[in-house]
């Protein structure tokens, strides 16, 4: 049976803000005691849900049970509330058909935040004069000042590029200094665009995303690395681990021939000097760990999307396999240190390393352990350099004036509403008297109107109407009527 959240009294009956306070306090305890679960439909499962009747059997018990309602709520009320709840935006059907609440099977699905009532003090206990934050419906953002919301420009592609690439050296420069910056980053074409995908285009877990479909690492390969990183000995091995010995040396063979099978290697030339600066000297690794880590960062934002994403699924896939005990490639070796004999071509390239996965140069491997080790907190986006970015758009975009609303007193206002309307009323007369299209009929009957509405403003304007040729020039000149002959049609013969 489930548990009912403890009903505290909500105060007597002559307490303000009761009703509000017994709706919020039977949201809370709905929202909080409410068993949900995997509830299933036409061959389809909904998790976290629950259903119509469980939400009746459930609050029906807990109204009765509650000192602010009693036994003698009935099971319609509670069918009732439940529609409030409903309408109110506390719950939703799953398939979003339902606005009607009933005593059936149909499943629901709570809504967060859900909405409550804020409950105000009574008008009597604030000052108006001076309203605080928290007397305020809507806390600090009704406390704000009005004021016209400008909407933001558009921002130039090529200043955005421009930012990233600004932001990026910038920090370089702030954490490794100028001189190893204008040595390293400027003897290599860097392309900002890489660095904003990079950041900005991932993946829920952290991977970024290719930049087509086409240039992705094929599925094939991706099934054959989540083969062995999912690998189980004993009685846990899956139906296709038992295919034949040595399936898993021949999956890991498929895998390595994709790999080395790339043109360059996948560590951008910039991280792969860093790290061999870094390995070089020891202390400055160990006192700066925190500004060693976020220049590695930034510096394999250097590399292209997709060289990225494989970086990040490789060195995944060979921690994976490095630290599963089930499986053994080799009779001698240990897994990590096969891997790194494989990959290390694939992620650096020494100067003599060769595309052999027997091969060993001493420096490459080191920095592809090192890579292997830390990868999770040097694959990842770099803290704040959008915040950076966006800094500087801000800065590079022209002042935008923002309008607010000024006070003005009662006597310039009744200046201005004189003023004004004296001024739009004079304009009214102008267009009466120079509209050139209007007949000399209607133009008199309106100068007459406002002769009669207005005779202050007609004055002022008297000696202009006196000169005004408008009459003279609209006037339709005077023909005699001629008119048509008649034609006689009686004594014709046909």
């Amino acid at each position: 049976m489930a548990a009912y959240p403890s009903s505290t009294a909500v105060g007597s009956t002559a307490e303000p803000y009761r009703a509000t306070k017994m709706w919020n306090a039977a949201i809370e305890a709905f929202c909080q005691g409410m068993p949900t679960g995997t509830r299933r439909f036409l061959l389809r499962q909904y998790d976290s849900a629950f259903t119509a009747g469980e939400a009746v059997d459930w609050l029906h018990q807990y109204l009765r049970t509650s000192g602010d309602f009693g036994p003698s709520v009935t099971r319609h009320q509670t069918v009732q509330l439940l529609q409030k709840f409903l309408t109110a935006g506390i719950f939703t059907e799953v398939r979003g058909k339902g606005s009607r609440f009933q005593d059936n099977k149909s499943i629901y699905r709570f809504t967060e935040p859900y909405p409550t009532v804020c409950s105000r003090p009574p008008l009597s206990a604030r000052d108006t004069n001076t309203l605080t934050v928290d007397s305020c419906p809507g806390g600090e953002k009704a406390n704000k000042p009005l004021k016209a919301k400008a909407p933001a420009p558009p921002v130039d592609p090529q200043l955005e590029l421009q930012a990233w690439n600004q932001a990026t050296l910038k920090r370089l420069t702030e954490l490794l200094g100028e001189d190893w910056v204008c040595r390293m980053i400027d003897s290599y074409c860097i392309d900002s665009s890489y660095m904003k995908h990079n950041v900005t285009r991932r993946s829920r877990s952290g991977i970024v995303k290719p930049t087509a479909e086409e240039d992705d690492v094929p599925h094939w390969v991706l099934s054959a690395m989540k083969c062995l990183a999912n690998w189980r000995s004993g009685e846990e091995q899956a139906e296709w681990q038992l295919c034949y010995s040595g399936f898993e040396l021949d999956v890991l063979k498929v895998i390595s021939e994709y790999f080395q099978g790339l043109e360059q290697p996948l560590l951008h030339p910039v991280s792969s000097s860093l790290i061999s600066r870094l390995l070089d000297d020891d202390d400055h690794v160990h006192v700066q760990m925190a500004t060693t880590t976020e220049a590695l960062q930034l510096c394999c934002l250097l590399a292209h999307p997709n060289d990225y994403r494989k970086l990040q699924l490789l060195a995944r896939f060979m921690t994976t396999v490095a630290n599963n005990p089930s499986l053994t490639l080799h009779p001698s070796l240990p897994a990590r240190t096969l891997m790194l004999k494989i990959f290390t071509w694939c992620i650096v390239r020494g100067s003599s390393h060769q595309q052999n996965q027997y091969a060993y140069d001493f420096g490459a491997m080191q920095m592809a352990s090192y890579l292997l080790d830390h990868h999770k907190d040097i694959l990842v986006s770099p803290p704040d350099l959008q915040h950076r970015v966006q800094r500087l758009l801000h800065r590079s975009r022209p002042e935008q004036r923002v309008t607010f609303c000024k006070q003005i007193s009662c006597e310039e206002f009744e200046n201005q509403k004189l003023s004004l309307s004296q001024h739009a009323l004079g304009e009214l007369l102008q267009s009466i008297l120079h509209d050139t299209r209007m007949p000399n009929k209607v133009r008199q009957r309106k100068l007459k109107q406002f002769k009669e509405i207005y005779p202050d403003i007609y004055a002022e304007h008297a000696t202009e109407m006196k000169g005004n040729p408008i009459r003279a020039q609209t006037a339709k000149p005077s023909f005699p009527k001629i008119k048509k002959p008649l034609l006689k049609l009686n004594g014709l013969r046909f």
